[in-house]
């Protein structure tokens, strides 16, 4: 549908959102008045090829539906567990910082696996928690944080 859409006249190029409201345009009558327009299939097909990758994904659940699932309760919580206990333990009154909290678990989470947890280090975390730290006057909204990482 690319070349039914106006790109502006040379030296005048128009913005990104008024090309995708004139694509989304074109989708939608095509797809209500025309559903078997070959634009509109060309367009859906390159969709599932190239956005979702289609051809890799049909691969892996035709590969995950020839194993054999197994169930386990692990003994404690796993690494991909991490994130959610820090919102979970985010939200509970404690008279503990969540800084020394997260670096409390990250401590008995290194020792459970066989590692060597130095002592934790609540300063140390707390410089890498965003929600931690205060944000700067005239930033508030905009999702920058002092120390944060800066924008190329």
């Amino acid at each position: 549908m690319s070349g039914l859409i106006f790109q502006g006249y040379p030296g005048q190029r128009r913005s990104s959102r008024q090309l995708q409201a004139s694509s989304s345009l074109f989708y939608e009558v095509f797809r209500k008045y025309d559903p078997a327009n070959r634009l509109l299939q060309q367009a859906e097909e390159e969709l599932l090829a190239q956005e979702l990758e289609i051809g890799r994904l049909s691969a892996v659940l035709a590969r995950m539906a020839s194993q054999r699932l197994m169930v386990r309760t692990p003994q404690r919580p796993t690494p991909f567990a991490f994130p959610l206990m820090v919102e979970l333990f985010r939200e509970k009154l404690s008279n503990e910082s969540a800084a020394e909290r997260i670096a409390r678990m990250v401590a008995q989470l290194e020792r459970a696996a066989g590692g060597t947890a130095e002592p934790a280090d609540p300063d140390r975390v707390r410089r890498t928690l965003a929600f931690e730290r205060p944000v700067e006057e005239g930033q508030a909204g905009r999702g920058k944080v002092p120390g944060g990482p800066r924008a190329a």
